[in-house]
This record gives C-alpha cells, sequence and structure tokens, in this order.
C-alpha cells in the first residue's frame, strides 16, 4: 500500500507488535479501529449523550436517545437501567420493537404476539394504555375447563374460548371392564403380598397402582382414599395427612378393588386414567380441589 498523510489510519502498513503474536496483531488493530471511531463527531455526540443518560440529566437533552436501547433509563429510578427481568425491561423491549419497527410488517407481528392471549387487557397492559378515552374495555372472557376430550371449553352462556386440542385419547373414557390380563395382574399381586381378608394399607396398594396400573406412586394415597369414599368406609371429607395414610377399617378385597378400578383405569392410555381417576365422580372436568389429596 502506498502510505501518504491523507490516508486513513486503518490502511497504513503498521509494524508487528512485540512478540509477533497473531493475538496481539488483531489487538493492536481492534485499538485502532476503536480510536478512529472515537475521534468520529458522531461518535463523540453518542458518548456525550450516554454519559447525560447515566447520570439521570435525561430530561435536560433536547435531542432523543442515541439509541433506542437507552431508554431503559426513562423509567427506571434515579436513573439507573432496570434489571432484565424486571417489568420495566419487559416494557422496554414492547416499546424499542414498536419503536424501532414502526409502520413495518414486524409491527403487525408484534402487536399479534402481544393480543394472542384470549384473556381481557389489564389497565397497565400495552394495550389498555393505548386505548383512546372513553373506549369501553374489552370485557373479561369467561373462564375455562379441561374436559374429557381433550379440550377446553368456556361454560354456556358466555363467549367460548377453545383452547386448541392437543391430545387425542384412544377413546372417549375407560372401558366398563378390565381386560383379564389387568385381572390376572392384580390377582398375582394380592397372591405375591399373600393378602387373603383384603388391602388395609396403602404400602399393599402401592405395587399395583404403579405395576399394574402403570401410575406414578404419587398416586397411591389418592387412589386408596377414593377407594374408602366410594364404599363408603369413610367420610370424603377426611382429607388430612393422617386420615389419609390411617389404615382401612374395613378391609378391601381383590372385587372391591376391581370394581372401583371399570370405569376409571385404562391401562394402555395413562393420561385418560389420570383423568378419571383425578376428577369427582359426577363431575366430567377436573378442578383445582381435585388435587387437594395429592
Amino acid at each position: 500500500l502506498k502510505s501518504d498523510a491523507h490516508s486513513p489510519p486503518w490502511l497504513l502498513p503498521m509494524a508487528a507488535p512485540h512478540g509477533n503474536s497473531a493475538s496481539d496483531l488483531v489487538k493492536s488493530k481492534l485499538d485502532e479501529f476503536f480510536w478512529e471511531w472515537l475521534c468520529l463527531p458522531e461518535s463523540q455526540k453518542i458518548v456525550r449523550q450516554s454519559i447525560q443518560y447515566a447520570k439521570g440529566e435525561s430530561s435536560s437533552l433536547e435531542t432523543p436517545a442515541p439509541s433506542p436501547h437507552f431508554s431503559a433509563f426513562r423509567g427506571a429510578p434515579a436513573g439507573r437501567p432496570s434489571p432484565p427481568g424486571s417489568p420495566l425491561s419487559r416494557g422496554l423491549i414492547r416499546d424499542t420493537l414498536s419503536t424501532s419497527d414502526s409502520g413495518s410488517s414486524a409491527t403487525s407481528a408484534g402487536s399479534d404476539w402481544q393480543s394472542a392471549s384470549t384473556a381481557a387487557p389489564t389497565p397497565s397492559s400495552p394495550r389498555q394504555r393505548g386505548q383512546q378515552p372513553g373506549t369501553p374495555a374489552t370485557p373479561a372472557a369467561p373462564p375455562v375447563r379441561a374436559d374429557a376430550d381433550g379440550a377446553a371449553r368456556a361454560p354456556a352462556g358466555g363467549e367460548s374460548h377453545v383452547i386448541p386440542r392437543f391430545w387425542w385419547p384412544k377413546r372417549s373414557r375407560p372401558s366398563d371392564t378390565l381386560t383379564p390380563e389387568t385381572r390376572n395382574q392384580i390377582h398375582d399381586h394380592f397372591v405375591k403380598q399373600g393378602i387373603t381378608d383384603g388391602i388395609r394399607t396403602y404400602q399393599q396398594l402401592e405395587p399395583i397402582v404403579t405395576e399394574v396400573f402403570n401410575l406414578s406412586k404419587y398416586f397411591v394415597v389418592p387412589i386408596f382414599h377414593k377407594i374408602k369414599v366410594f364404599y363408603d368406609i369413610i367420610d370424603s371429607s377426611a382429607k388430612s395427612k393422617a386420615a389419609l395414610l390411617n389404615p382401612s377399617p374395613v378391609p378391601i378385597n381383590e372385587q372391591m378393588l376391581i370394581s372401583w378400578c371399570q370405569g376409571k383405569i385404562q391401562t394402555d392410555d395413562l393420561v385418560l386414567s389420570f383423568f378419571y381417576v383425578v376428577k369427582k365422580e359426577h363431575n366430567d372436568w377436573i378442578e383445582r380441589e381435585d388435587f387437594s389429596i395429592f
């Protein structure tokens, strides 16, 4: 390269730094680029504005922020940026997207992303803040519930918001009779444990739940409780830890267990078994209260 007084510094030949190390050469070149950038008038303006924003003097500036990212200092106390997970920083991301992509298709995509939720906007949400004065707020959506067919629906009488179906069961409900194979497995466990009069403790029921029903061991105590309630051995309101773990005053024999399982346990569809074991007998949906015994 021909060197002269008017050539920019990065075009001038540069001697290798001491030690002839490739990393030292790269570092030296980067330092050279940085100082060249820092000498530009536009760069000096950005640096000065950044310092003023950092000191909390943004209100005295007549010019806009040097970049959309400096808007982080606007809503933070004492001019300090908000932590990445704070509500202020989450609002910053939305504001930055709408500012940088105004009038473009990206803005439309961002708006669709923000409005994907079916719940009504709260007064502090971006959609509510942008609402014109006097415009009635969007009414709250009715609650939804999970049904046995794998979809979720709102109660009748209100606007329906259907959750897209994500599960297709093999059948709509468990079979009313257990397969001979499942019956034999239950019988084998009674014989293996030497249970002659019937199951009295949840420990005796555990291998049947985990190995025959193929359910988690966390279902053992709830199923033990539901069987006792089903045969009126205990009251359904007895949900304390001691009541759940207490032995059954009446032994649960093999036929009683099989009768309870019919219409609830489907060994080849664990999701269906989960639904019918957890829900109440008279319901076709799961409620939060159903998990109180788990």
